[in-house]
């Protein structure tokens, strides 16, 4: 291999798994699932803003938070707009403070993602309830604990994901 080829090979290499990972996080909001089981589901793609903050906060931050909120905001076709500004705000409060949550042990880091995902739902909930008949309670908060329990399943896989595709 020549120099260049090298270079180009370098600066290419992986830029396609971070946008994959989104695209497997709306997949998986995606999915069909009984209405017992929806209360459940983990926030998938405030998971995968989460990581990507944390491991490559020099490629992912507040736009990648924006569009992927606008892409779950289509998904759910619900409120436009909604999703993307509790997403953004994840985005940014993780920007912030991604050097010292990169250093927490796992709980620490479980309870961190527990209140900015805390403060994804209220950020939620505030937009629905000017926008429409607001509809807080207990089914929220499962969401955010089912989300707060799957962090190190997410941290872990996508750790290994970022590793084998030399994302840096």
């Amino acid at each position: 291999m020549t120099a260049a080829s090298l270079r180009f090979h370098e600066n290419t290499s992986g830029r396609w798994v971070i946008p994959f990972t989104f695209v497997v996080a709306l997949g998986l909001t995606a999915i069909p699932l009984p209405d017992w089981m929806l209360r459940f589901r983990p926030d998938w793609v405030a998971l995968t803003l989460i990581y990507w903050c944390l491991a490559a906060p020099a490629r992912v931050g507040v736009g990648y938070g924006w569009v992927a909120g606008l892409m779950l905001d289509a998904i759910q076709l619900g409120l436009l707009g909604k999703n993307a500004l509790a997403k953004t705000v994840v985005a940014y409060l993780i920007s912030q403070k991604y050097l010292r949550m990169r250093v927490f042990p796992m709980l620490q880091q479980v309870l961190i993602v527990f209140l900015v995902l805390s403060i994804d739902l209220a950020v939620v909930t505030w937009i629905q309830s000017i926008s429409q008949k607001a509809q807080a309670d207990f089914v929220y908060w499962t969401q955010t604990l089912a989300s707060m329990m799957a962090w190190p399943l997410v941290f872990f896989i996508l750790r290994a994901v970022k590793r084998r595709a030399g994302v840096k």
